[in-house]
């Protein structure tokens, strides 16, 4: 009778074991096929999953980084600011709750340096202890060059000598430089949100004004001199 059971039970147990294996298939056709960096880390930080993605991004075949530390492969050992990025690995691995989201530099196997945007999700046994580290990476370098010539430009309109002035459409200061302070006497905070007209002279009639306002609405540039108090 009991073996009666027992075959009875199993074709039960094949569908369901069959069902894990597509279901397993499935969920590697989708994280192979994500448009998102996917890695997978053992509890010293060496690579047990590297996606296809990943592997067309990094430069490197899976087998290439499999069991391999990431300080050795994308991870470089010193970033940008000469901070030691083992360091941080092990911080990581000791406490990965702590970086739930973090954008840090990474390289390439050509030696191209990029930038990443990654969160990080533990799992971990009935214990406890860290099994593995799932990590999601999205490539940010675009961003991270546009605000660093962004800073760039906004450095160099700080330093000028000449004074800046930017206003919106409606002609209120939203913001001036230093050499505007010091040209003007004026201080940034009070003229923000002001109009320029408590800088006329007297020395300009109406049409002047109504030239040059609408030269810029046209979306042309205006250059001529004018006469400040």
């Amino acid at each position: 009778r009991h073996e009666c059971q027992d075959r009875h039970g199993l074709p039960e147990r094949r569908q369901a074991e069959s069902a894990l294996r597509r279901n397993e298939q499935k969920y590697r056709e989708l994280v192979q096929s994500a448009r998102s960096l996917i890695l997978r880390l053992d509890e010293n930080g060496c690579v047990t999953f590297f996606n296809e993605y990943a592997q067309s991004f990094f430069g490197y075949q899976e087998w290439e980084v499999f069991g391999r530390s990431i300080c050795d492969t994308i991870l470089p050992v010193m970033d940008e600011k000469g901070r030691n990025q083992q360091n941080f690995l092990m911080e990581l691995l000791r406490q990965p709750e702590m970086f739930l989201q973090h954008e840090c530099e990474n390289i390439c196997k050509d030696g191209n340096h990029v930038w990443v945007e990654w969160s990080f999700r533990a799992l971990r046994d009935k214990n406890g202890a860290l099994l593995e580290l799932l990590c999601v990476g999205t490539d940010v370098t675009e961003r991270r060059m546009a605000e660093e010539e962004l800073n760039r430009l906004t450095a160099a309109v700080e330093y000028a000598a000449d004074d800046v002035m930017l206003t919106d459409n409606y002609g209120r200061i939203l913001y001036v430089n230093p050499g505007f302070e010091a040209v003007t006497g004026y201080a940034r905070d009070e003229v923000m949100g002001h109009t320029p007209a408590f800088l006329k002279s007297g020395m300009h009639d109406a049409a002047f004004y109504r030239e040059l306002w609408e030269t810029l609405a046209a979306g042309k540039v205006w250059r001529g001199v004018i006469i400040n108090r």
